[in-house]
Order: structure tokens, then C-alpha cells, then sequence
């Protein structure tokens, strides 16, 4: 807010009237602030408390705090006590006590409470044996995850290919090779980006 186009009379939270005039940046983690002689925090931002006029961060893995000592919440992976953040089982994101999970990290399962490894290369699994989702260069057979066949990047089965590497193109289901000295390209015949070194003469690479 300013009462003319140069002199603020109220300012954006994280700042504060200086000289009846501008708004200057208060110290990190308040939210608001007075200055005379040096700042005094008034308020903080998440994360950080209070403490002789400025703001302390707050020590993980709390998330939120009165104090240097009394939590209010907790970042992912613990759970709150009431007065401390505790650790959740392994693979927990969120849990409501040191033996319930609630939510899992990715690559992991909910069941019965504990959040069980999916199988090797999965993002996403109904159970320890059964992927849904699979990772980066690998495609989903029957709950199993398969590695494409290279030079695929991704592939719709282990060998019908969406993408390819670099240094080749996708040519209906499969990956074929680029002409030489061609990082990228369209065609077997057009390269649409040369090594360094090198340039496109719209029949092949040169020097």
C-alpha cells in the first residue's frame, strides 16, 4: 500500500516500511518485521520460531516449532509424539505410531500396515510380486518388469520400441541407427543435430 507512487505505507509480508518510503526484505524466516537500529522479527514463517526478536529455523525433523525444543509437526517419514517427531517404519511416508503405516514411499506397498518393497525396477506394485508401474527402460509383462531392447529408451513390449537412443531412430517398432556423426534424427537420411564438430549438408555430416 503507498500513499504516492514512491512512498509505501504498508508493505508485502516478508517486508517492511523503511524511512516511511520503500519496502526492504526482513531476515530470512520472518514474516514480519520492524527495523530502528536492527530488525525484530515480530512473526515467523513455517518452519521456524521465535526466539530474542528473530527466527530460528527449526531443527529436523520437525517441520514446525514453538522451540528449539517442542516440535508442533513433522516432516515426512515421522510422526508426531506430541512434544518430538519419532521415525516411521522403513519405506513409511506417513505414519500415525512407530508401527502403522499410513502411506509409503514410491517403490513400496502398502500391506498390513508396513509398506513392502515392490519388485525389482518398479515404481508402482499391488504386492511384493506384482508391479503395475514400471521404471525408465524397462516395460510390464504380466506383473514383471522387462528391459527393453537396446537401443530402446521405451518400449511397449521388450521388443516393440517407443524411443530411442541417442544416436538412433524410431522406425515403426524398432530403433534404427543414425548416419554417422549424427547425435539425433529423423530419418536414416536426415540428421537434425550433428556432433560437435560436425555439420548437416542435407546428405551427410561433414567437418
Amino acid at each position: 500500500m503507498c500513499s504516492a507512487v514512491n512512498s509505501c505505507t504498508q508493505c508485502a509480508v516478508g517486508y517492511y516500511v523503511f524511512n516511511s518510503s520503500t519496502c526492504n526484505s526482513c531476515p530470512w524466516g520472518c514474516q514480519s518485521c520492524t527495523f530502528t537500529t536492527q530488525y525484530t522479527c515480530s512473526s515467523c514463517l513455517n518452519g521456524y520460531y521465535q526466539s530474542n526478536g528473530s527466527c530460528i529455523i527449526c531443527t529436523s525433523p520437525c517441520s514446525n516449532c514453538s522451540s528449539s525444543s517442542l516440535c508442533l509437526s513433522c516432516i515426512s517419514g515421522y510422526y508426531f509424539t506430541g512434544l518430538s517427531c519419532l521415525s516411521c517404519l522403513s519405506n513409511c511416508s506417513a505414519c500415525s505410531n512407530s508401527t502403522a503405516c499410513q502411506t509409503c514411499n514410491p517403490g513400496s506397498v502398502l500391506q498390513n500396515l508396513i509398506c513392502t518393497i515392490c519388485p525389482s525396477n518398479c515404481i508402482s506394485c499391488l504386492n511384493n510380486s506384482f508391479c503395475t508401474v514400471c521404471s525408465s527402460n524397462y516395460t510390464i509383462n504380466g506383473g514383471n518388469c522387462l528391459l527393453c531392447a537396446s537401443p530402446c529408451t521405451s518400449c511397449s513390449s521388450v521388443n516393440n520400441c517407443t524411443a530411442c537412443s541417442s544416436g538412433y531412430y524410431l522406425s515403426g517398432i524398432a530403433c534404427s541407427s543414425c548416419i554417422s556423426n549424427c547425435v539425433t534424427c529423423i530419418s536414416s537420411d536426415t540428421c537434425s543435430l550433428c556432433m560437435i564438430g560436425f555439420y548437416f549438408n542435407g546428405i551427410s555430416t561433414f567437418i
